[in-house]
């Protein structure tokens, strides 16, 4: 008798603790994320503070964020939820890209859970997509004008009056299986997503593709007129360094890509190309394009510029170039003498 009360007691005893522990864990949950700088409330404060806050966390100006917030919401698909408006959403994914952190970081800045996170980057990241179209193209479709970066600056004018962009590769670290790696390793021995570009002389892009063209590395100082064509056109061309430039110190998610779908990080890459054209097009003041702007091109052009590139390789596939080249050459030899 003793041992079957004694057994009771332990019954008993096990079951208080089971229901108490399915009490805490399931009814009486404590709050994770019960900050009271919740979601739209801290995005507010961002928002209408100090211009320095909003460009650190979004990386543009508040003036900015709300135009590309109504111009997602109205002309790309982008839509609030029941709880969350289309503001917060586009806060979390700029937030993302820019600072390139991870859910957990996210969900502790936003007070969201990680489904969430996920499910709203998700939804502004096909809206930005979807504006790529239209940003991604050049101003003067027809090329009708010289753009001014040439026609007010002697050194290239009227040597360079046709000249619509400038063209190069650039790779970016993409986080791939090791199976399926091959493919994308080139000389830097990591995987990375190839990508040839064109921009215009105001730092837009205008074309991309998945291909890329080598870079150019350091040379010396022009000789003779061939040397002074590539010294020219080298520091000419620089103007896609820069671009490449503020495009990465934007995004920081660019240095180092997680590991998403391969799909959703060609994704990021088409879209912080969109983002960059927008800040590039609507934005006042914008410290990384500044930076860039102010400092003069043939001094950034003496780090990257090839002066001893191989005058014959620059697109001479046909005659007609090679006269050209030849000719914008011989005048810029004469304007020197």
């Amino acid at each position: 008798m003793d041992n079957d009360e004694e057994e009771f007691d332990q019954l008993v005893c096990v079951t208080a603790v089971l229901m108490h522990h399915y009490y805490l864990t399931f009814i009486h949950k404590e709050p994770c994320m019960n900050s009271t700088q919740t979601r739209h409330k801290w995005l507010i404060e961002i928002l209408g503070g100090n211009v320095s806050r909003c460009f650190n966390m979004f990386r543009m100006n508040s003036d900015v964020f709300l135009r590309l917030c109504t111009g997602l919401e109205d002309n790309y698909g982008l839509k609030s939820s029941r709880r969350t408006c289309g503001a917060e959403m586009l806060g979390m994914f700029l937030y993302i890209l820019g600072q390139s952190v991870g859910n957990q970081s996210t969900m502790e800045r936003f007070q969201h859970s990680g489904e969430t996170v996920s499910r709203y980057f998700d939804k502004v990241l096909d809206s930005v997509c979807r504006m790529f179209v239209d940003l991604i193209k050049p101003l003067d479709p027809d090329f009708i004008t010289t753009p001014k970066e040439i026609s007010e600056d002697s050194r290239y004018m009227p040597y360079f009056k046709d000249c619509i962009g400038a063209i190069d590769g650039v790779h970016i670290p993409t986080s791939i299986s090791p199976e399926d790696q091959i493919p994308f390793i080139g000389r830097k021995v990591t995987p990375t997503q190839n990508v040839m570009v064109v921009c215009s002389f105001d730092m837009q892009f205008i074309f991309a593709v998945g291909k890329a063209v080598p870079m150019m590395q350091g040379g010396s100082q022009p000789m003779g007129y061939k040397e002074l064509f590539n010294y020219k056109h080298s520091s000419l061309r620089s103007v896609i360094e820069c671009t490449f430039g503020v495009w990465k110190n934007t995004w920081k998610i660019l240095r180092s890509m997680p590991s998403y779908p391969f799909k959703k990080q060609v994704k990021i890459v088409i879209a912080t190309m969109a983002l960059h054209n927008y800040i590039r097009r609507y934005s006042q003041n914008n410290d990384h394009f500044d930076e860039m702007t102010d400092e003069p091109s043939h001094s950034i052009s003496e780090h990257i510029a090839s002066h001893e590139e191989s005058y014959e390789t620059i697109g001479s596939t046909t005659q007609d170039i090679i006269i050209l080249k030849d000719g914008i050459a011989a005048s810029l030899m004469e304007a020197q003498q």
